[in-house]
């Protein structure tokens, strides 16, 4: 275990975490961590020629990802840009529950978090990523970018087991809400960016299930 990528809170494995090195990490899985990269930034133009990349890959993975980019593409077609980015705001900006940087959800605001910045700059420096000067390293955005361009499979893995994962169900499990009804229309979401955290779990827990 490489302690620079692991907050050290999070270093237990789990049964599913275990089988990721047994899976090929494809073209296909990196062009769709690429486009839900794009998806968690501040949106500056409508996400509709997004979410058309990410439909006919998500089809491929799974039945529920399926269903959830499907209802966030519902949702935000009735949407203006402005209202998305309300929508944005609402809850990754000012909902702590939901904000999207995975070392913050870990560790919280603490001295361990600023450590893990500096050794996730370090990981992403020595595999040849520069992110934007704008955003904190651990921001969901650009560690999805990241991993969509990785060849470093070990540095891959880790940063999925033991930072993206439990910070996603984290975010979650602690929303209290139910995919299942929402899907089902019951409960409904009135967020559409909540749909994302959902997709992602699902999507990376697929990954990492495949054999």
């Amino acid at each position: 275990m490489n302690p620079a990528v692991s907050p050290d809170i999070y270093l237990q494995k789990t049964s599913i975490t275990s089988s990721f090195s047994s899976i090929s990490f494809t073209s296909q899985h990196r062009q769709l961590f690429r486009q839900l990269s794009l998806l968690f930034r501040y949106p500056t133009t409508h996400p509709r020629k997004i979410i058309e990349n990410i439909v006919p890959i998500i089809s491929n993975i799974s039945d529920e990802g399926k269903q959830l980019i499907q209802r966030f593409k519902e949702m935000s077609e009735s949407l203006s840009v402005p209202q998305l980015q309300e929508c944005y705001s609402d809850l990754l900006d000012m909902n702590p529950h939901f904000h999207p940087y995975v070392g913050a959800q870990l560790l919280g605001e603490s001295y361990k978090r600023s450590i893990f910045l500096i050794k996730l700059k370090e990981v992403y420096r020595e595999n040849g990523f520069e992110p934007p000067m704008n955003e904190l390293a651990d921001h969901l955005a650009i560690i999805l970018e990241f991993i969509s361009m990785s060849q470093n499979v070990d540095v891959t893995r880790e940063l999925i087991e033991d930072a993206l994962i439990p910070a996603l169900n984290k975010i979650v499990d602690e929303s209290n809400l139910s995919i299942e009804n929402a899907l089902m229309g019951t409960n409904p979401i009135k967020n559409p960016y909540v749909y994302l955290y959902f997709l992602l779990r699902k999507v990376v827990i697929k990954l990492i299930s495949s054999k």
